[in-house]
Parts: structure tokens; C-alpha cells; sequence
């Protein structure tokens, strides 16, 4: 729950919203599963703890903070950076999960709500705008003798996060063909070509992951329309192995060429492959080279 007191009345509210984003504190994520993040910092000696929650069926996630363990007005001047700290924190977390939905409550201040329900929407609106998201929905409701104003951000959809979320609806059946302590493969067929994926142990309990299409590694531009359901029977055939093996780190590349046509796949992979290792447990590092992109997955502890 957001609940600041407000800053001097003359202080102009265009200059209170620019120190809100440009004066954060130090802060480290100290939690990170796939149903809550958790990150803390220090305020001028106070410890403001900010904890992401996952509700509901969708990626949809909510948002509260406290300090020192109480969810109260902060004062002694430390609103803006209590404030810009907490937004720095959401920046972290936007880029780590890719929510569709984040929702949290400001609350109005007995005497001055008008002005500080200005400044939140200000605040939310140039957040919205600057990380791909929209305000999908702003309520009020009153608790004892509190206002708060719940807002709702939805993730604008543009072509390519369409894509990705449809990455995990859309999967073909896959024969296991091989199945052995160090190596399995899968065999079967999507929109009449032959789809082959190939894990094998490497060392250390550590799997490369390899993908065929046509006999041919990654996917050219002539397999457009086929993406979709390419790479959503691959990720769920990765979903299926991660679960039964659990390993301790996959690695797999994305080819950025294909015999000098530009597959444009890249951006889509790394998208991919965030959601699909944050969903399992996995931190996913991803090393861009000149022909390729490298991933490599890392359970967490």
C-alpha cells in the first residue's frame, strides 16, 4: 500500500516528479520464485521492504510496501525517495517477469488527497508510458478512515508480446524417440515439417538444447506463420524435461542467420526464454554474439 505524506505545498509538482525517478535508494532483491519477489532498502535508516505478489490465473501481480514493518506514512521528509525507490524496484521487476497486469494502492492523505491523487497519476501515467504499459483501470474505496485509489496497469500488446503469449497455448505433440541418463530427443512434425529437439548432458548436470526445423537449425523467413506454434511446442517440450530432470543449468542458442537470410528471431527468443525460466525457477543470462544469441538457464537455490 502506497502512503506518503506530502511534500512542501510550493514545491512545484513537475520538479517533485522528476526527483521521484531520479533519486533512489541502494536496494537488492531478496526473494525471487515464481509466485513473489521481495526486494529491501535502506531510507535514511529505516528499512523499506517492497514485495511483488502473483494473483489470479493470469501473469497479473500485485504490489505493497512497507517500512519497518508497518505500512504507514513515511514522513520526516523521506517521500521522495521511499517513492522513487519503490519505482526502481518496479522497473527491476517489469523486466525480470514481463507482467500483463500490476496492481497497487496509493492512499489519499487526510488533508491535502486532491493534490497527492494528482501527483500519483502523474507518477503512474509517466511509469505507463515508459515501460509498455497502459492504466487499464483507477477505483476508490475507503477503509476506516483511509482513501485509497487502486490502480491497474495492463501491459500494452504489441505484435511481438502477442507472440510470446501465445508461446504457451499453442504446442504440438512431440514423440519422445530417446530417453537415456545423458541424452533424450523428441521427434514429430509442425505444419508438415519435421521438428527435432535434442538435450544432452554436457557435464555438472548442465544440458545444451537443440532445435531442427526441416533439418535445418533455427527458423528462416520462409517459416513465417509457423513461429507460434514452432516455438510453443518447443517450450513446452523444455517445460516437460525441466520438470522430470530439474537440471541445474540448459543452455541453447538462437541462430541469428540462416545461410545469410536474417531469421529476426533473437528479440523473440530472449523475450521467450525469461518468462518460460522465471515460470520454472531458472535465472536466464543471456550472452549476445555477432551470429547468435546465447542462454543459459541457472536454477535458483
Amino acid at each position: 500500500m502506497f502512503i506518503i505524506q506530502s511534500c512542501d505545498s510550493k514545491v512545484n509538482t513537475l520538479m517533485r516528479i522528476q526527483e521521484l525517478f531520479d533519486t533512489p535508494a541502494s536496494w537488492q532483491l531478496k526473494s525471487h520464485n515464481s509466485d513473489l519477489l521481495v526486494y529491501t532498502a535502506d531510507v535514511k535508516g529505516k528499512t523499506l521492504t517492497v514485495e511483488y505478489v502473483k494473483w489470479g490465473r493470469e501473469n497479473a501481480w500485485e504490489v505493497a510496501f512497507d517500512i519497518n514493518g508497518s505500512a504507514v506514512k513515511t514522513g520526516a521528509g523521506n517521500e521522495i525517495e521511499t517513492f522513487s525507490t519503490v519505482l526502481d524496484t518496479m522497473k527491476d521487476f517489469v523486466k525480470r517477469v514481463e507482467p500483463l497486469k500490476i496492481k497497487f494502492d496509493a492512499a489519499k492523505g487526510e488533508e491535502d488527497g486532491e493534490s497527492r491523487e494528482k501527483l500519483y497519476n502523474r507518477l503512474v501515467a509517466r511509469f505507463a508510458a515508459a515501460h509498455g504499459y497502459r492504466l487499464a483501470s483507477k477505483q476508490e474505496k475507503t477503509i476506516g478512515s483511509v482513501t485509497l485509489v487502486t490502480y491497474e496497469l495492463d501491459r500494452v500488446q504489441d505484435r511481438e508480446t502477442a507472440t510470446v503469449n501465445e508461446l504457451f497455448d499453442r504446442p504440438e505433440k512431440l514423440d519422445r524417440t530417446q530417453d537415456s541418463e545423458d541424452r533424450v530427443r523428441w521427434d514429430g512434425f509442425v505444419g508438415g515439417d519435421q521438428l527435432v529437439i535434442l538435450a544432452r548432458e554436457t557435464r555438472n548436470d548442465t544440458w545444451r538444447v537443440e532445435f531442427r526445423v526441416g533439418g535445418r537449425q533455427d527458423l528462416r523467413g520462409d517459416k513465417k506463420g509457423l513461429e507460434v506454434s514452432i516455438f510453443s511446442t518447443v517450450i513446452n517440450t523444455l517445460q516437460e524435461f525441466v520438470r522430470e530432470r530439474s537440471p541445474d543449468r540448459v543452455m541453447f542458442t538462437a541462430e541469428k542467420s540462416d545461410s545469410g537470410q536474417e531469421t529476426g528471431r533473437s528479440s523473440l527468443y530472449t523475450r521467450m526464454v525469461k518468462r518460460f525460466a522465471h515460470k520454472l525457477g531458472y535465472d536466464a543470462e543471456v550472452l549476445e554474439e555477432s551470429d547468435k544469441t546465447l542462454f543459459l538457464l541457472t536454477q535458483r537455490d
